[in-house]
C-alpha cells in the first residue's frame, strides 16, 4: 500500500458541479486523489479543513473588486 505525503480531510471542494466535502489526497506536491471523507488511504499527516472552502487548481483566488 503506498503512503501518501497528506491528507485534506473534511474540505469543502467547489468543482463545476458544485460543492462537495471530501478528503484531498496528496503526493509529491500534487493532488493525487479525491475521495470521500474517511476513505482508506495512508498518509504521512493530515491537515483538517472543516469548515473551509477547497479551489482545487486555482493559484490565487485573491481579487479586489
Amino acid at each position: 500500500m503506498t503512503t501518501f505525503d497528506l491528507r485534506i480531510a473534511n474540505a469543502d471542494v467547489v468543482r463545476p458541479t458544485g460543492v462537495r466535502k471530501v478528503d484531498i489526497i496528496v503526493q509529491d506536491g500534487r493532488i493525487a486523489e479525491i475521495v470521500d471523507p474517511g476513505a482508506p488511504a495512508t498518509t504521512a499527516s493530515t491537515l483538517d479543513a472543516s469548515g473551509l472552502h477547497v479551489f482545487p487548481g486555482v493559484v490565487d483566488p485573491h481579487v479586489h473588486l
